[in-house]
């Protein structure tokens, strides 16, 4: 029997544009879970 643990990283603001926030949100490829925008952060 294989076990997967799931890691949680702590999750951090990265300063970021609204371009780049667009990107990544509509970037199918990439892992959207849990991303927001907020005074200029990720």
């Amino acid at each position: 029997m294989i076990l997967a643990t799931k890691l949680k990283l702590p999750q951090q603001w990265q300063l970021a544009t609204w371009e780049d926030y667009e990107a990544l949100r509509d970037d199918e490829e990439s892992d959207r879970y849990k991303l927001f925008f907020e005074n200029h952060r990720l």
